[in-house]
């Protein structure tokens, strides 16, 4: 087994629901991969009568962090087979959460953490810690939406993936595959083009003519991933319609999205309004 194999699936709990469903997905994506789990709690110093720093972490504050492990823990074990179940840790770390868990990425296969609420018009909010961990993770990060919003999807339906040519290294079509293969689930490739309606515009004969050229263009893109994967089933889809609301439109009918994003950098407009409106879980694949 290899490094990258042998390194756990880190998951970030607090004592919200979406915890618990991140602690889920978490459980049955080691299982897909032959993964360890390590969940941990982030703990910061705080403020002693919310004026100044406090000298260190209170005694009521650890205790509190480890029930909401031992509750994650819990949740794990009830999602998780038995078989195997010496492959889940629990660790108090002490610090910033998004330092602590930025830190922890540098030897993790993936970063799990889930959204943190809904706002008046009931579509997600994406917490600081969640946005933060995405731009400035070291692997991967699976972004879980609240349970309210949708049940974990069901493990026939496919996974998602949008290319748009930007990707330089392919390293969102290979998460896809990878994914896709793991779960003996169909890829469904999504290129969306473009921010405008086309055919009223360009007219209907013309835009047949481009998703004809971008229909090419994207199945040569994907030739050296499916050479690899054969026993992916492989579906393309080139459409005229917003990246964004393609792409989240049909995240609603998927197990799972994966989208490319930059470490450091900014995520791209398209795949912070999916990891921001997605139903189903997001793998965000950090381009290193």
């Amino acid at each position: 087994m290899g490094r990258h194999e042998a390194e756990p699936i880190v998951v970030a709990v607090d004592d919200s629901p979406n915890s618990t469903a991140a602690v889920r997905w978490a459980a049955r994506e080691s299982m897909l991969r032959g993964a360890p789990v390590r969940i941990v709690h982030a703990l910061a110093p705080g403020l002693e009568g919310g004026v100044g720093p406090r000298s260190g972490i209170h005694l009521n504050d650890r205790e509190v962090a480890e029930r909401i492990l031992v509750d994650a823990e819990g949740a794990f074990r009830a999602e998780r087979d038995p078989v195997g179940m010496d492959g889940v840790s629990v660790a108090v770390l002490e610090g910033a959460a998004v330092d602590c868990l930025v830190d922890a990425s540098k030897q993790a296969q993936m970063i799990v953490v889930g959204t943190r609420g809904l706002h008046a018009a009931g579509r997600m909010l994406l917490g600081s810690v969640s946005a933060a961990v995405i731009h400035r993770a070291h692997c991967p990060v699976a972004v879980i939406p609240l349970p309210a919003q949708r049940p974990l999807p069901p493990g026939d339906d496919p996974v998602l993936v949008g290319v748009d040519h930007t990707d330089a290294n392919g390293d969102a079509i290979s998460l896809a595959f990878d994914e896709a293969s793991r779960r003996g689930a169909k890829l469904v490739v999504v290129h969306a083009w473009s921010d405008v309606g086309i055919p009223p515009v360009i007219g209907e004969a013309r835009w047949h003519d481009r998703e004809a050229e971008m229909r090419a263009r994207t199945a040569e893109r994907l030739a050296p991933w499916r050479e690899e994967r054969p026993g992916v089933d492989v579906e393309l889809r080139v459409v005229c319609d917003v990246p964004a609301h393609a792409l989240t439109f049909e995240s609603r009918y998927s197990q799972l999205v994966v989208v490319g994003g930059r470490r450091g950098g900014s995520l791209g407009s398209v795949s912070s309004a999916v990891v921001s409106r997605s139903e189903t879980p997001v793998i965000v694949a950090l381009e290193r």
